[in-house]
């Protein structure tokens, strides 16, 4: 190692020269060091075991002198709780759970003291006449009514307790009551020295005296002063005079013990932080004793013993009223109760019906039970009553008006009245998909063409063509007669086929029994035979036509003078028409 050139080589700002020099330099050196100190120097850095030996005493001696060894290390110590959580929250989480699980319950059951302390209060003054006077005067004045219930029960209530420094005038320390919102304190601190200034220069006071109290409106300002501090109380109400003797005692107790920080006080409140436990003693309150009204417990409970026998009464015949609409559903056709639940709103009732029954719901509202709150679960089911076939029958074949359909006690489907033959046919095929059904019978059925038939029919026989004495010529007005007989018949043919039935019309021919018997015959044969051809003519099937002669009744007691004896008639025969293939 090259030697040193300076002229002090154990730095200790000495100008030493020679060599007696240089060894008396080494020797103080060794006197002050130590030889084992001397020889970790000359070691090198200072080993892990050495700095353990001296950190926590260092650490302790540095926090004595200043905070910057605290304010260095706050990093450090985030960085090292950060990655502690990072790792594994479970070792944080069981280091605070012995604090947090008492601070927990505590606070909890202090709000929920708190909160019984209000309800009762609350409750208390809720049903007497005093509340209904505040809750008036409320209304009145636009403040809430716990703020006017507050103002009548309130004896006193100090509101807020400021500690201010006699000389500067600054804010040492204040507190505040709960759930009040005051003006800003260093503000409130420094107009109270501004108000004493005032005085004091205004009405010649003396340096020494001081400003005790202050009122304005409902609220009053108490003073007490100490040699180093003025303690002030922000009172509401009427406050004892046990209050100002507080104020000293705490005034007092705070320049005994803070002495130091208060006599050495430059702006930092932190040493006088303590002080707010003394203040907090300050903050009382005192408020009217409750009065209970005994006369209106009984008179309370009266009321609420009548509501509730009156609401178990309601409750009973409201129930009793359901039951007696429910059996009576129960017992409609299509309907089936299941089961039936009583919930506080309305019951649950369960069951089966039939797509054709009753709605239940309309069937409660029109017993004037309220459906608001009722719960109806059906189940669709197909019901074998005989009214239920026959409506589903109905509503199935929908049979015209002319047409009646019932259901027999052997469960047949009995179809009675006038029907079109289409919808026989139809009624015929969609009769096989009804359920429930033991068979289907329309016999007692006629059909409308057979009854149009029938009608035409006789129309047809009332009919008759009038001939000349001794003629079988058709004149002009029966040549009209007759054409309206051909279309009648042409219809019949139709009607006959669409029932399948067998049409035979007789030509009947007449003649008067003037003249000879045989010539009589003739001519009503031709008479007869002129008519069918004429028919035919007038495209009426030639099959269908029979053309008959008759003998002329007798001429005793007959007037031969009338016409209606030379005539032609019409006789209809209708059978039923054979199978095909018989």
């Amino acid at each position: 190692m090259p030697e040193s050139n300076s002229p002090d080589p154990a730095g200790l700002g000495t100008d030493l020269s020679g060599e007696g020099s240089h060894r008396e330099l080494v020797e103080l050196r060794a006197l002050i060091f130590g030889r084992d100190l001397e020889a970790q120097l000359k070691a090198g850095p200072l080993s892990p075991d050495n700095v353990a030996k001296v950190l926590p005493e260092a650490i302790s001696q540095s926090a004595a002198v200043s905070e910057d060894l605290v304010i260095a290390t706050v990093p450090t110590v985030e960085s090292a709780i950060k990655a502690s959580v990072a790792q594994d929250l479970n070792v944080l989480s069981d280091a605070l759970f012995p604090v947090i699980g008492p601070a927990t319950r505590k606070a909890v059951a202090t709000a929920i003291k708190n909160l019984t302390d209000s309800l009762n209060e609350t409750l208390d003054l809720s049903v007497s006449p005093k509340s209904l006077r505040w809750r008036f005067e409320a209304w009145r004045t636009g403040r809430s009514f716990a703020e006017v219930m507050l103002l009548r029960t309130l004896l006193y209530q100090v509101e807020q307790v400021l500690l201010i420094h006699r000389q500067s005038g600054l804010l040492l320390q204040q507190v505040i009551a709960e759930t009040l919102v005051t003006q800003d304190p260093d503000l409130v601190s420094a107009m109270l020295t501004a108000i004493e200034d005032f005085v004091k220069d205004s009405f010649s006071m003396a340096p020494e005296g001081s400003l005790d109290a202050l009122e304005f409106g409902n609220l009053t300002l108490w003073i007490e002063e100490g040699p180093k501090a003025v303690l002030a109380c922000l009172i509401r109400g009427t406050p004892p005079q046990d209050l100002r003797t507080l104020m000293q005692q705490k005034l007092e107790q705070i320049h005994r013990n803070f002495a130091a920080p208060l006599a050495s006080f430059q702006g930092d409140t932190e040493a006088l932080a303590d002080t707010q436990i003394y203040l907090e003693d300050c903050l009382l309150a005192q408020y009217q004793p409750r009065k209970t009204n005994r006369k209106l417990l009984p008179i309370l409970l009266v009321t609420v013993g009548v509501g509730l026998g009156g609401w178990g009464l309601w409750e009973a015949y409201h129930r009793h009223q359901w039951r007696q609409a429910i059996a009576q559903l129960d017992k409609q056709p299509g309907i089936v109760i299941l089961e039936t639940q009583f919930r506080h709103r309305g019951p649950r009732i369960r069951g089966l019906r039939d797509p054709l029954a009753i709605n239940p719901k309309r069937w409660f509202e029109a017993k004037g039970l309220d459906t608001e709150a009722v719960q109806l679960q059906f189940e669709p089911y197909w019901s074998l009553s005989r009214d239920f076939i026959a409506a589903r029958a109905r509503k199935l074949l929908n049979p015209p008006e002319t047409v009646q359909l019932m259901v027999d006690d052997q469960q047949v489907l009995q179809a009675v009245g006038v029907a079109p033959l289409a919808w026989v046919q139809e009624a015929d095929r969609l009769s096989r998909r009804l359920e429930g059904l033991a068979g289907w019978n329309r016999d007692r059925l006629v059909l409308q063409e057979e009854q149009i038939l029938a009608q035409r029919s006789q129309a047809l026989e009332d009919q008759q063509l009038l001939f000349a004495e001794g003629s079988a010529q058709i004149t002009g007005p029966q040549q009209q007669a007759l054409t309206a007989i051909a279309k009648d018949l042409r219809a019949l043919v139709q009607l006959a086929q669409q029932t399948q039935q067998s049409l035979q019309v007789t030509i009947n021919g007449y003649a008067s029994p003037v003249g000879g018997f045989e010539r009589n015959v003739e001519l009503s044969q031709i008479r007869a035979e002129t008519v069918k051809q004429a028919l035919v003519g007038l495209k009426v099937p030639s099959e269908v036509l029979v053309a008959k002669g008759n003998a002329p009744p007798s001429a005793d007691g007959v007037d031969q003078s009338v016409q209606s004896q030379r005539k032609v008639t019409f006789q209809v025969s209708l059978t039923a028409a054979a199978p095909p293939g018989s």
